[in-house]
């Protein structure tokens, strides 16, 4: 291309050359007057010059005066340079500091009219202009198959719609069909099961609580949050959920253990009230591929293919005829909310699974029932019961260590046998023969630094210590808080002390053996990892040939989970922790 890259944008002749006359004046800013006229506000100096006079003998005065630029006195003007400056003298003639003010130029006819003067003493800088505008039309984000515009609105509720969770950044990591087909892969066999929709805890101001980053936890990288809720992931990956509206969350899709099985999001989404937002799937951060625009990729699933047929191996008396590029989801939700129900979409409090797709009885037979409830735990609720019958848009399920974690290790844990092999009748205490009371599996009589039955120091049990009392590393923290999520030192018994373990690590000058503790390895729960790669804590709880067989209840092996996954915050309420 010939010709200019670009041309003035007004008539006036302007120079930003520091120290040199600007004869068009000085420009600050502009902002577009939105009435079609096409006139622009801007902040103006016209040119101006300095120029030196006599000595008055007034030392309460300057010697100079401000005087308009005209053409003689352009051509005599001194541009200063600022490694050589001048000595001025009488008749000199500088380039004056710019007098902004607000003008409007009119480009239809390059005319420029003042509406705040210039100034000596103040700089009128920057300015925009509040226009009456037409209210845009509001369009729907395609909620016409489901009868929710107006309640989800109502309610400050959106929907949240993801095609699937097994499409990562347009590419599936599993044949999406074969997994959706419930005669070919059971439940138990496939990867994603459920979602977890959690909430940034805006912090308040520190005039307000202010409190100490150890309130975080271990770290501060995560924030506090809270758990929205729970829903269950279709066969072919797609959910579909009420998510409270105008809100920061974020998802995370989890495996039957309640596990999260895919990187921890870090980025927040937020949906306005009535809105349906979807989303094609999953994201791979390092890809640079858009996270916030549903087109950056196409959809790794098709959906349903013809339009004539339910979804293949699913029970065709239950499930209509689904439209070509339906969803599981999509179709669930057109079906239960054709009586108003809309049961499918309710999130739950609780991870809850059901199959309502297979057609074969000796398949979903196998594929069993999970529920993973609050009301089971025998220890505080992290939320409320009504949430858990009733979900609504603020309900929420906060998750502090020291008020609902900590309490686990000290619960009482009976232990009962089947003394008739009848399971209609109900199981036995187990009597300890020494003590003749019920034998109790509490976490406190194995891993404490003493033994509770004789009070003699020992190494607890798996170098892991769970019992009352604040950390001497972090005393805002309990100790047993630190044990579960900090490395620590291999402890040992030293002439009936308990003491850290050490090694020879080197020589000092005078040939004394330098020692340093001996790491304990790992912790048992891996904050940055999450619960499904904290395999040495969970699953000795799943093993029947470890003495930890079923001692957390599966209620409680959730809430740890949960915790952990969200970040293991000391605190998830900055109301909860101490100020300063």
């Amino acid at each position: 291309m010939s010709g200019p890259a670009q041309e003035d944008a007004t008539v006036n002749e302007v120079s930003t050359v520091p120290g040199v006359p600007s004869v068009g004046g000085r420009y600050f800013s502009v902002y577009p007057i939105q009435d079609g006229t096409d006139r622009l506000m801007v902040s103006w100096s016209q040119c101006r010059l300095v120029e030196i006079l006599a000595d008055d003998g007034d030392p309460a005065t300057d010697d100079v005066q401000i005087v308009p630029c005209t053409e003689d006195r352009l051509a005599n003007v001194i541009v200063i340079d600022p490694d050589d400056p001048p000595t001025p003298v009488v008749g000199d003639l500088f380039v004056a500091p710019p007098l902004y003010g607000i003008w409007i130029y009119d480009p239809r006819d390059d005319t420029q009219l003042p509406i705040v003067a210039g100034e000596e003493g103040f700089m009128f800088t920057e300015v925009v202009s509040a226009d009456p505008r037409p209210t845009p039309p509001v369009v729907l984000d395609g909620l016409n198959d489901y009868p929710l515009d107006v309640t989800l609105a109502d309610s400050g509720e959106a929907l949240l719609n993801i095609r699937s969770v097994y499409d990562f950044d347009g590419a599936a990591i599993v044949d999406i069909p074969t997994v959706a087909d419930p005669s070919q892969t059971l439940a138990a066999d496939r990867l994603a099961r459920f979602l977890r929709i959690e909430k940034a805890v805006s912090q308040p101001d520190d005039d307000l609580r202010d409190i100490d980053n150890t309130a975080f936890g271990v770290t501060t990288q995560f924030g506090m949050k809270e758990i929205v809720g729970y829903a269950m992931v279709e066969p072919d990956g797609s959910v579909m959920v009420k998510v409270p509206a105008n809100t920061a969350l974020m998802v995370s899709v989890l495996d039957e253990n309640g596990h999260r099985i895919t990187q921890r999001h870090q980025n927040w989404i937020s949906l306005a009230a009535g809105q349906e937002l979807k989303c094609n799937g999953c994201h791979d951060a390092n890809t640079g591929v858009s996270h916030g625009r549903r087109e950056a990729f196409e959809s790794a699933y098709a959906g349903a293919l013809d339009g004539m047929t339910a979804f293949a191996g699913t029970d065709e008396m239950v499930w209509p005829v689904a439209a070509v590029g339906e969803t599981m989801a999509e179709v669930r939700a057109r079906v239960t909310c054709a009586d108003a129900s809309c049961s499918s979409i309710e999130p739950s409090m609780n991870v809850i699974y059901r199959d309502v797709w297979t057609a074969d009885p000796v398949i979903a037979a196998n594929n069993v029932d999970i529920d993973f409830l609050y009301t089971d735990l025998t220890t505080s609720s992290p939320t409320t019961v009504s949430c858990q019958q009733n979900w609504q848009a603020n309900c929420r399920s906060v998750i502090s260590y020291e008020s609902i974690i900590h309490p686990l290790w000290s619960q009482p844990r009976l232990v009962t046998f089947d003394d008739d092999n009848d399971p209609d009748t109900p199981e036995v205490p187990l009597i300890d023969p020494v003590t003749g009371l019920q034998v109790n599996n509490n976490c406190l009589n194995c891993h404490t630094p003493v033994d509770p039955a004789n009070g003699a120091p020992r190494v607890p049990a798996g170098q892991l210590e769970l019992q009352d009392g604040q950390s001497v590393d972090e005393p805002d923290h309990f100790h047993a808080y630190r044990e579960l999520l900090v490395t620590d030192n291999l402890q040992v018994l030293d002439n009936g002390v308990l003491v850290d373990a050490t090694e020879v690590i080197g020589q000092d000058v005078d040939g004394n053996d330098i020692l340093a503790p001996i790491s304990n390895g790992p912790p048992p729960l891996r904050v940055f990892l999450g619960a499904r790669l904290s395999s040495d804590f969970f699953d000795r709880f799943n093993d029947p040939t470890d003495l930890h067989f079923n001692i957390l209840s599966q209620a409680e092996r959730r809430l740890v989970a949960e915790w952990l996954d969200v970040g293991a915050q000391y605190y998830n309420n900055p109301f909860d922790a101490p100020a300063n």
